[in-house]
């Protein structure tokens, strides 16, 4: 029986044409054998270099006895993809086996049961590995498809692009959550950026019944959450909520917020310490569970527990900034990424935001594809409408930049046009 290690690199030498379809699929550490692994990375560095691959220019890399060998392990190269995607198969079956051996090896860990969930999660991910052919697309199929997709949008007109806030003034400048996208939202303290993301997500899931929604919250806890969404829906004083002192009409209007948020898949992860680990793991469980996911908040990023892979705390950042990119486009759902500013710009006349006052803003700026800032300026000014917020779209990677006045009520913390 043919090997397929040795098929692959029979087929290549045969046909030296026949390593850019198993390029894509194998690596050279995907070989079990050291002396392949060596070979098949000549081979890859000839192929790059536009030169033939053949006893010569291997030089050493290989026998003229196991060359001919290998010449002779296949009569043809045409199924070189099919021995590559074996030789595949047999490489994640070993890693599995060592990611299985680590994991048993980490079950006596003291560290949280959660994070060693989500790192073995991930170790099992990573033995996952797609075709570079498959993130490739044609243009023109692509072309053709986009502009079918726009001959649709212009047939409604008002149409957004991606899933709607419900602020009309916000959806008029970014025309809706694409999916993938990281959207940043920051504000300094008492401006209401969580208020905003969460009224974000109960807009979007009363708008869609069908639609799932998670909110990690590692500031509040999900009883304050809830309280808060019930006085969104309601528009009630969520103090006097928490108090019960209401009438007959508001406790009427408690239990009809109540019964609306019975009907939504709003899922709330209050459970504080977190990292993107263990956050990416609970997206997926949902998605897995429900069969969709259609918006993912954090509260926030400077609250995220320390990747072990950073170094300090603005590498911290850094990576946690990127994962949650990262997961935003592997499960294809917008992330709400709440941010906290720097106290700099309190020493400013104007003391609305700008990209700068971004905590640890480079990677931040980098990562996001929309970047927008909170701002009321009855935090700063006695004489201001204390209900009036403006949302200042400061980055949008696909849209318009600008500002739009909305209302805030500061008793239900409930924002809208």
């Amino acid at each position: 029986m043919t090997d397929p290690a040795e098929a692959v690199l029979g087929s290549i030498l045969l046909d030296n044409a026949a390593i850019y379809a198993v390029a894509d699929i194998l690596c050279p550490a995907d070989f079990e054998l050291g002396s392949d692994a060596e070979l098949f990375s000549r081979m890859v560095a000839l192929s790059s270099s536009g030169r033939p691959i053949d006893l010569v220019t291997l030089d050493g890399a290989v026998d003229p006895a196991r060359f001919a060998l290998l010449l002779d392990a296949v009569p043809t190269a045409k199924h070189a993809p099919h021995y590559a995607a074996q030789v595949l198969a047999a490489s994640q079956r070993r890693r599995l086996r060592a990611v299985g051996e680590e994991m048993a090896a980490s079950a006596d860990d003291e560290r949280p049961v959660d994070l060693l969930i989500a790192q073995a999660e991930a170790a099992v991910m990573g033995v996952r590995r797609f075709s570079v052919s498959s993130d490739f697309v044609s243009a023109g199929e692509q072309a053709a498809r986009l502009y079918s997709l726009y001959e649709e949008r212009a047939s409604e007109p008002g149409a957004m692009l991606g899933r709607p806030t419900g602020i009309k003034g916000l959806d008029d400048l970014q025309s809706g959550l694409s999916q993938t996208d990281l959207v940043v939202i920051a504000g300094r303290p008492a401006m209401g950026k969580s208020a905003i993301a969460q009224q974000i997500i109960l807009n979007l899931l009363r708008a869609d019944r069908g639609a799932v929604g998670i909110l990690f919250s590692l500031e509040m806890s999900s009883d304050q959450c809830v309280t808060r969404a019930q006085a969104q829906i309601s528009g009630l004083d969520s103090r006097r909520i928490q108090t019960g002192r209401l009438n007959d009409r508001e406790w009427g209007d408690l239990a009809d917020a109540c019964r609306d948020l019975e009907r939504m898949q709003f899922w709330i992860d209050g459970s504080g310490y977190q990292s993107m680990q263990t956050i990416g793991s609970r997206c997926r469980a949902i998605k897995g569970r429900l069969g969709r996911l259609d918006i993912v908040a954090v509260d926030y990023l400077q609250l995220i527990a320390q990747d072990s892979r950073a170094g300090n705390r603005e590498q911290a950042i850094a990576q946690a900034s990127r994962d949650a990119k990262l997961l935003a486009k592997e499960l294809s759902v917008p992330v709400l990424l709440l941010s906290q500013l720097n106290r700099g710009l309190e020493s400013r006349d104007d003391k609305r935001p700008r990209m700068s006052d971004l905590r640890e803003s480079g990677a931040i700026e980098q990562d996001a594809d929309e970047i927008l800032f909170v701002y009321r300026d009855i935090v700063y000014n006695e004489g201001a409408d204390p209900n009036e917020a403006e949302i200042i779209v400061a980055k949008n990677r696909d849209g318009a930049t600008g500002k739009c006045f909305v209302r805030f009520e500061e008793k239900s913390t409930r924002f809208h046009d």
